[in-house]
């Protein structure tokens, strides 16, 4: 049996370089034990096979020796289940986390144990002033004393006010650097993917760079939910391609990343400034997607109907072109369609004659432009119908909501002719991420805190609007009960009708059935604050009258308090019988309130008669007379402070503040359950985030159990692999002094 005199040279040779490999290895791992992101490597070895064989069978004593040892791969040691399963539960984490934040900031406002400021104080300081002026209302000290109190609790509702106004816009402002640290992720992603893609492509495995991009994902997750999958690319090959999503679109893809900006929406607080939602800056790519391809045909996503493509769909340069050539072929075959005089014969198997009957150039050629049409299109969905007039042919498209109709070269609305458009379906520069499909993260819990009025998820707006109600409980009130009393001027007449508190911004105003409400415009129309072109005359009054009653109009009918008749019309309208164009609704309702909306926290503030002068002060029930010489007081009483005073226990208090009325209960009770909502809700919240931590401890702990890098392991590879490479020194010693022997004394035996 013969073998190489120099394989062992070889297999001592292989051995020694995997062990210094995994001296390197080794040392790699222990210089990056507290690198951020990074996971642990090893090499994965194999033996060589036999230099040669002589055969498929051999008997055992004629086996052949291997070759040596060979590394098989620098394996990266992480698990891609507890990655997915750590960036799931780091995103809700973060939610939760920033939710506290926002939530603890927002308590800061409303916390009583801050000293003598919170806005019970406040109130409770008014009604003790009231109490102290009900005692002695003569003199001035007291009536100044009530003033001084009235403006620090307007104070008060002012500057808690600003201050969830000022948290709200620096929340808008983190809601902007958000969206630019998301870009700024998905471009640092872009660059590695670059790196990884060029350095793989050479049959390398560049783990380092994936840590690091594995590592962005990461901090992507904690901002935004996301989904992340590698594909073959190009397709066939075993190279692959990175992709990215959030919001169920594409951030990154490869080489490329899709930017996000932000736009100004309207504010939930109304009269505040806009606030910037997160929006699509570049156009979404085109999906490779098989025929037929769903295209936009109107202005609504939801009336949709899909195009036949005749060419493959694909997200570059090419497949947008080509389907825009597909469109603007459309177009064209419409627009030739509409220069031809053919009239709809009501034959849908042949629905073109001529002006006279009968066929025609222009019919053979609009049948051909139909046939063309339909081919264009998925499903049964192009026919054709005759215009309003009932003569000239258009071709039509059914969409998912709404006919669509071709028409003077444009496809038009077929209600109205409103002129419409063909596109693909693509998110477009100020279509916004929609906040319903993200459930976690970052942006969310900052948006929330921003924006929300819900009371299932209770942000700034949230509490403004129960602290504009407060505010308008206590106007109400308090000026409610004061106008009844009388003022003790000094030198001028007692009035009575005065407002404590400004109250210029409410007013009287409708409200229907339905929940509109309606102002007075500055041409004295009641206008639907909601819908401006929605005008009404609250005051009439309709009555039903059935057939079986009154058989006059030959049908059931309405009537209106100033003489007007209404019959159900085709349309089933209730339509005026001597103006067709009248059309009501007589089972609309209307009832008059007084709109205490316009009063907020913020406008809140005393009355310009209790500016100028504390002894506008209503505290009597009956008008305050004095002697014109003396001054001596004649008539007046404290009753209408007792009364007033009376307000801080009342529990049955209620505030209608446009389509809503609210339910006060009592002042202090009110002021103590906003309190108690903020402090409720950051409780839950740190519940929720606790239990949260222990979940994202978990599944870190599993994660770097595998990926980490333990000191206490990594030694042991370097003392195995160090005594491997002696090991390895020593054949190699060996086989050099066997090999001595043979090249140098063989043969020289008695010489």
């Amino acid at each position: 049996m013969s073998r190489s005199s120099f394989a062992g040279i070889e297999i001592g040779k292989s051995a020694l370089v995997v062990s210094q490999i995994g001296l390197d290895v080794t040392g790699h791992n222990i210089a990056n034990v507290d690198t951020a992101g990074y996971s642990r490597q090893r090499i994965e070895s194999t033996a060589y096979d036999p230099f040669w064989t002589l055969g498929r069978a051999m008997p055992v004593e004629a086996a052949k020796v291997g070759g040596g040892v060979a590394i098989k791969v620098l394996d990266q040691i992480r698990s891609a289940y507890l990655d997915s399963r750590y960036r799931t539960e780091n995103t809700i984490n973060a939610y939760w986390q920033k939710r506290v934040q926002g939530l603890t900031y927002v308590q800061s406002y409303f916390d009583y144990t801050i000293g003598p400021t919170s806005i019970n104080d406040a109130i409770a300081s008014f009604f003790g002033a009231i109490e102290t002026l009900s005692k002695d209302t003569v003199e001035s000290a007291q009536r100044t004393l009530l003033k001084d109190e009235g403006l620090y609790l307007a104070q008060q509702f002012n500057t808690i006010y600003a201050g969830l106004i000022d948290l709200q816009n620096t929340y808008n402002e983190v809601v902007k650097v958000t969206v630019e640290k998301i870009n700024n992720i998905a471009d640092q992603i872009v660059e590695l993917n670059k790196s990884i893609y060029g350095f793989e492509v050479t049959g390398l495995i560049a783990n380092d760079l994936r840590d690091k991009r594995n590592l962005l994902v990461d901090q992507l997750s904690a901002l935004i939910p996301v989904e992340y999958y590698e594909e073959p690319y190009p397709v066939g090959t075993d190279n692959s391609k990175f992709v990215v999503k959030i919001g169920d679109e594409i951030l990154v893809e490869h080489d490329k990343s899709y930017k996000l900006s932000t736009e100004e929406r309207p504010n939930t607080i109304e009269g505040e400034d806009p606030v910037l939602i997160p929006v699509w800056a570049d156009p979404r790519p085109i999906p490779d997607v098989g025929a037929p391809y769903t295209f936009y045909l109107g202005y609504s996503k939801s009336n949709t109907v899909k195009l036949t493509s005749s060419f493959p769909v694909t997200g570059d340069s090419t497949g947008e072109q080509a389907v825009k050539d597909h469109i603007i072929k459309i177009n064209e075959l419409v627009k030739e369609f509409n220069t031809l005089e053919v009239y709809y014969s009501g034959n849908p198997s042949n629905p073109f004659e001529g002006p006279g009957g009968g066929d025609t150039p222009a019919v053979i050629r609009a049948r051909e432009i139909l046939t063309e049409l339909q081919g264009y299109f998925a499903d049964d969905v192009v026919g054709v119908d005759c215009d309003l007039g009932g003569n000239h042919a258009y071709i039509t498209v059914a969409g998912a909501t709404e006919t669509l109709i071709f028409a003077r070269s444009a496809l038009c609305i077929e209600s109205g002719r409103a002129t419409a458009k063909i596109g693909y379906i693509t998110p477009t520069v100020g279509e916004y991420l929609d906040p319903l499909k993200v459930t976690g993260g970052e942006l969310l819990a900052y948006m929330e805190i921003r924006d929300s009025d819900d009371p299932k998820v209770q942000g700034i707006p949230y509490y403004v609007e129960m602290l504009n109600n407060l505010a308008r409980a206590i106007v109400q009130e308090i000026n409610k009960q004061h106008r009844e009393g009388w003022t003790d001027p000094l030198n001028a007449e007692s009035e009575t009708g005065i407002n404590f508190f400004d109250e210029s911004l409410a007013m009287w105003a409708w409200r229907d059935n339905h929940g509109n409400v309606y102002h007075l415009n500055e041409f004295n129309d009641w206008e639907n604050v909601a819908d401006a072109s929605d005008i009404v005359d609250p005051t009439v009054v309709y009555t039903f009258t059935s057939f079986a009653d009154d058989s006059t109009h030959g049908a059931d009918f309405w009537t209106d308090n100033i003489g007007n008749v209404y019959l159900l019309n085709l349309d089933g309208e209730w339509e005026n019988i001597s103006d067709p164009t009248d059309i009501v609704d007589p089972t609309i309702t209307y009832e008059s309130f007084y709109d205490m909306s316009g009063v907020t926290a913020k406008n809140v503030r005393l009355s310009d008669e209790v500016i100028e002068s504390a002894f506008n002060i209503a505290c009597s029930s009956v008008k305050v007379v004095r002697d014109g010489l003396s001054n001596e007081l004649q008539s007046g009483n404290n009753e209408n402070m007792l009364v007033m005073y009376d307000l801080f226990l009342k529990k049955d208090i209620y505030v209608d503040a446009g389509a809503k009325s609210i339910d006060i209960g009592s002042l202090d009770g009110y002021a103590t359950r906003v309190r108690f909502e903020v402090g409720t809700t950051l409780n839950n919240a740190r519940n929720t985030s606790e239990n949260s931590d222990t979940l994202l401890n978990s599944v870190t702990n599993q994660r770097l159990s595998i990926m980490g890098v333990s000191l206490d392991e990594e030694m042991t590879n370097l003392i195995k692999y160090q005594y491997a490479f002696q090991g390895a020194s020593r054949v190699i010693t060996a086989m050099d002094e066997a090999l001595d022997v043979l090249i140098n004394r063989t043969g020289r035996v008695g010489l």
